[in-house]
């Protein structure tokens, strides 16, 4: 799958670098508003394909690529939390 990166402008609360990751034909408008509310304002950073079980450096590529078929998308380097109302 062909994915889009954009990156963080800020880093979370541990320092760590914040990504998101998106099919290349989605947009960053089909990712939940409160998601992007969490994460900040997000600049591209790179695309590249993204295969089962690829090996890369922080990454759970068949994670990332269920999370993606699934939700529409995936956040790399910080844990999001968010109540529910239900």
């Amino acid at each position: 799958m062909k994915v889009k990166v954009y990156k963080a402008k800020r880093s979370d609360s541990s320092g760590s670098k914040v990504f998101l990751l998106i099919a290349s034909q989605s947009s960053l408008e089909s990712v939940p508003a409160d998601i992007l509310e969490q994460v900040g304002d997000m600049v591209p950073f790179r695309d590249f394909e993204l295969l089962p079980g690829q090996q890369r450096i922080a990454l759970d590529t068949d994670e990332a690529l269920k999370a993606i078929d699934e939700e529409g998308y995936y956040i790399q380097g910080a844990k999001i939390e968010f109540a529910t109302g239900t």
